[in-house]
C-alpha cells in the first residue's frame, strides 16, 4: 500500500429549502435561487439547457445557465400561470433584486417580481422589457466602438449578431428584508398589444446584500470580457472532499486548487477570495470533509 491514499468526494444534498447560502464577507450573505427549482402553475416548466430550445447555447461565451438547467414559460403563457417558492432570509438588510435570464432581439418577455414577507408585499418590479435597463456582456469590447454603449443597457446587438444576449436585471432595484421566511412569485405579463413576444427563459434569482459589490463589478474592467455578476456564482456549501493516506510510513500532502472554466470569454472574478488549499496528513490519517465547493 505504500504511496497509496483515497480521496472520497460527496456532492450535498438539499435541506429543503431551494436557497443556496454563500457568505459574501463576515456580515453578510448572498441568497441565489434556480429558477427552475421554483413551484410552478399553467405552462411554466424546468428545462435542461442546450437540450431544449431555449435560445442561447454557446458554450465559449456567456450564454451558459447555472446547474445547466431553467424556467421556462412560452411566450402565449397566461398571466394566471406563476412559479414561486419560500426562502429563508439569513440576516436583516437591503438586498439588490438581481434576476439573469435570456433577452431575445427585439421581443418582449416582461414578467412580475414579488416578494412577500409577514403577509405583506415587500417589492413588486416588472423585468424582462425591452426598455429595461440591464447587464450585458463584453464591456470592454462595448468601449471600443460596438453597436451599444458601456453601462446598463435596454438593447445590445453585436457585430456578429444578437447571440450572447445573456444579461442581469434588478441593479438599483433593492428590498428590505428581516431574518426568516420570505416568499418570491414570478408571473407573467402581456399588457399591451405589442407585435413580438418571446419566450421567458429565467435562470437565476439572486438577492446581493452589498449593492456598492454590484457596482464596481459593473465597473471593473477585470470582468469586461464576460458578463458582470457572473462571477458571484458558485458551489459553495454543495461540494466536499475527504482524503485518507493509506500510507504506514509517509506523509501525504494534497494541493487543492481553484478551478477556472476552460473558455477564456467565461473567466470568474472571484469574490470569496479562495485561495489554492494544501493539506498534509500524516501515515494512515484521514480528514473529516473538506469544504471545496466554494474553489468551484
Amino acid at each position: 500500500m505504500d504511496g497509496s491514499f483515497l480521496i472520497s468526494i460527496m456532492l450535498s444534498l438539499s435541506t429543503g429549502d431551494i436557497a443556496q447560502f454563500i457568505p459574501f464577507n463576515d456580515h453578510q450573505t448572498l441568497v441565489f435561487m434556480e429558477a427552475e427549482n421554483f413551484t410552478t402553475s399553467g405552462t411554466w416548466e424546468a428545462r435542461e439547457w442546450a437540450h431544449t430550445p431555449n435560445y442561447y447555447a454557446s458554450t465559449v461565451a456567456n450564454v451558459f445557465h447555472s446547474r445547466r438547467a431553467y424556467l421556462h414559460g412560452p411566450s402565449n403563457i397566461s398571466h394566471n400561470d406563476g412559479a414561486v417558492t419560500s426562502f429563508e432570509v439569513p440576516k436583516e438588510g437591503e438586498y439588490s433584486v438581481l434576476i439573469r435570464y435570456e433577452a431575445p432581439y427585439r421581443f418582449e418577455i416582461p414578467f412580475s417580481v414579488t416578494i412577500t414577507q409577514g403577509n405583506k408585499t415587500i417589492f413588486t418590479s416588472v423585468y424582462g422589457r425591452r426598455s429595461s435597463l440591464k447587464v450585458w456582456g463584453f464591456a470592454n469590447d462595448r468601449n471600443k466602438g460596438t453597436l451599444c454603449h458601456p453601462g446598463l443597457v435596454s438593447e445590445c446587438v453585436w457585430p456578429w449578431g444578437a447571440t450572447e444576449n445573456m444579461v442581469w436585471e434588478g441593479v438599483n432595484r433593492t428590498v428590505k428584508l428581516s431574518g426568516g421566511r420570505a416568499t418570491i412569485t414570478l408571473s407573467p405579463l402581456r399588457d399591451s398589444d405589442y407585435c413580438c413576444w418571446g419566450d421567458r427563459n429565467i435562470d437565476v434569482v439572486m438577492l446581493h446584500p452589498n449593492a456598492s459589490d454590484v457596482t464596481f463589478r459593473l465597473n471593473d474592467t477585470a470582468d469586461g470580457r464576460f458578463l458582470p455578476l457572473d462571477g458571484l456564482f458558485s458551489q459553495y456549501g454543495e461540494v466536499f472532499l475527504k482524503i485518507d493516506n493509506l500510507n504506514a510510513s509517509y506523509n501525504l500532502s494534497v494541493e487543492i486548487p481553484k478551478t477556472y472554466d476552460h473558455a477564456p470569454w467565461r473567466g470568474t472574478h472571484d469574490y470569496l477570495n479562495e485561495t489554492t488549499q494544501f493539506v498534509t496528513l500524516p501515515p494512515l490519517a484521514k480528514t473529516g470533509w473538506i469544504e471545496v465547493g466554494g474553489l468551484m
